[in-house]
């Protein structure tokens, strides 16, 4: 695994995520937007071995996407040729007691200020955006504004008829098991 150099995950998150109304605006997108044949997906190639890294997405409709795919499949080809898989999250571990105790703790501003607290200005933007898709942000009051981003887009993708169990992630722990590849 490769991982560049990053600035704490707080930071990270914050930047990334940083105002929840545009997740709000985007989460309109979902059904809008095709889904990919296949992901993202590089090649690295050492002396003595190769490396494949692909992107993935983590929710998904039923038919969304097939694993392996075809034999034209360069995820299928990739999949074939590793003799070991390592993911960003271990298969089952994102529903896990210490996972779950992780995510509360970091979810709920240490110093105890509200979602509108920390939205600051945009706060009446984001409110505005939630109401018109009938998002009701109430219950997320407690928490920052990554974590209510995260909550209000898995709600979303929900709505239009995705789940994690048909995400990417989960066909290729699936395939592993089956073909007994160490994950």
């Amino acid at each position: 695994m490769i991982t560049p150099p990053v600035a704490s995950a707080r930071h990270r998150i914050s930047n990334l995520i940083h105002r929840l109304g545009a997740v709000l605006l985007c989460s309109g997108a979902l059904t809008a937007t095709p889904a990919f044949a296949e992901p993202a997906l590089w090649t690295i190639q050492g002396r003595h071995n190769r490396v494949y890294l692909f992107g993935s997405v983590h929710m998904l409709g039923d038919t969304d996407f097939a694993f392996p795919g075809g034999p034209e499949s360069r995820l299928g080809a990739a999949y074939r040729d590793a003799e070991e898989l390592i993911m960003e999250v271990p298969p089952g571990e994102t529903a896990s007691p210490a996972m779950l105790t992780a995510t509360a703790s970091r979810a709920i501003d240490p110093q105890g200020r509200s979602l509108d607290d920390l939205l600051g200005s945009e706060a009446a933007a984001v409110h505005a955006a939630a109401t018109k898709r009938g998002i009701d942000l109430a219950p997320l009051a407690p928490f920052e504004p990554w974590f209510a981003s995260l909550v209000v887009t898995v709600q979303s993708a929900m709505k239009q008829g995705l789940a994690a169990e048909h995400g990417v992630e989960q066909l290729v722990a699936a395939a592993a098991e089956r073909d007994h590849k160490p994950v």
